[in-house]
């Protein structure tokens, strides 16, 4: 029997097994499907050109279809004011990936409107794209900073939420456990409000990665925040996001990694047509910058480099249509996106090693998506 295969199984077993204890108290089961058909283009400026003259660029075509399954089992128990639910989740990936996204429990009580969340799971979301069917990026191109170090579905969590006050909701997400990258903890208290047609939320977070062998030096801080504000008139939304964070750390003989800063400013609009149709646009805007430390070469010279930049430019626009089954819908989306890449003026033993490169990456892609709900 391969590792895949009894993989699987392994799966299907559980899920059967949530399905079938009592103290789930009468489990719904629900899932839905995203399938995705899509166009991609990209060039990749090399800064050199050919023996015509013409820019020596990489582009690239990519026809690609993906898409994921996602199948939920949850259940609920009650006793006066207090209750317990628990939840897990499957998703199937398009290519044959099989993965397991939620497995937790959470106990609250109705009266004090508090709430502990054990397990595998995502806390709440900060930063918001708007209806981001497809959301490409340049190459090179830095990502979105989201608020999500310590968001959850990793190694481990435990969440407190509140929700005693009107219109307003307080979580602190906390992270224990490892993986690959090492032991981690982490903490991430947010909060959101809505104010008539105003909803807020900010959070702050900070994850702390250390290595496992304790002969290492090696350690990872990543920390930020960010804030979100959106307001609806009638069917539309408006919404802006604006987030920073860090990234610094140590090497495994206790000396001091390039620092990466990251910055991304956002906004989106989303336009209820009626009947289930939707349209909607975005732009956001991400600028990277890395704050190189001096090494040493081969020969022992010292080498020094001015901080490089990238900013990342990234905008889509989507439109929803509604099929006539319930639960089912088709999407349309165009992407694109432009990096600019500026690396830092270098030295070696003190001698300028030249201006340094300075590229534009861009991107542009489509995609039909068929979303069911069941």
């Amino acid at each position: 029997m391969t590792l895949k295969r009894l993989r699987t199984l392994v799966l299907v077993a559980f899920t059967s097994a949530m399905l079938a204890q009592p103290v789930m108290g009468e489990p719904v089961l629900s899932g839905d499907l995203e399938i995705d058909t899509d166009y991609e283009a990209s060039v990749k400026e090399d800064g050199t050109t050919d023996d015509d003259g013409d820019p020596d660029d990489e582009e690239i075509t990519k026809f690609n279809q993906g898409g994921r399954g996602k199948i939920s089992v949850k259940g609920r128990k009650s006793k006066g004011t207090l209750f317990g639910t628990g939840e897990a989740s499957i998703e199937a990936g398009i290519g044959g990936s099989l993965s397991i996204a939620d497995v937790y429990v959470t106990f609250g009580s109705t009266a004090s409107k508090f709430n502990v969340l054990i397990g595998r799971y995502e806390a709440a979301g900060l930063y918001s794209k708007g209806a981001d069917v497809l959301f490409v990026g340049a190459p090179d191109g830095p990502g979105v900073y989201e608020v999500n170090f310590a968001r959850g579905r990793g190694p481990g969590a435990v969440g407190l939420q509140f929700k005693g006050i009107e219109n307003v909701s307080l979580e602190l997400n906390i992270i224990w456990g490892n993986d690959d990258d090492g032991n981690k903890f982490g903490f991430r208290p947010y909060l959101d409000f809505n104010v008539g047609p105003f909803t807020g939320k900010a959070a702050f977070e900070q994850l702390n990665i250390t290595a496992q062998d304790n002969d290492s030096d090696a350690t990872t801080t990543k920390s930020g925040g960010g804030v979100l504000g959106q307001i609806s008139f009638g069917s539309a939304t408006l919404g802006v996001n604006v987030t920073s964070s860090s990234v610094t750390g140590e090497d495994a003989d206790g000396n001091d990694i390039d620092t990466v800063l990251t910055t991304t400013v956002g906004g989106f609009v989303t336009v209820g047509l009626g009947s289930g149709r939707e349209f909607g646009v975005g732009l956001h805007q991400t600028s990277e910058t890395t704050e190189h430390e001096d090494t040493t070469n081969d020969d022992g010279a010292t080498v020094e480099q001015d901080d490089s930049e990238k900013d990342h430019t990234q905008w889509f626009a989507s439109y929803t249509e509604p099929l006539p089954l319930d639960g089912a819908a088709v999407k349309f989306a165009v992407s694109g996106a432009s990096a600019n890449v500026e690396d830092g003026e270098k030295t070696v033993g003190g001698a300028d090693q030249g201006d340094p490169d300075e590229v534009t990456h861009t991107a542009i892609g489509y995609r039909v998506r068929i979303n069911y709900s069941f």
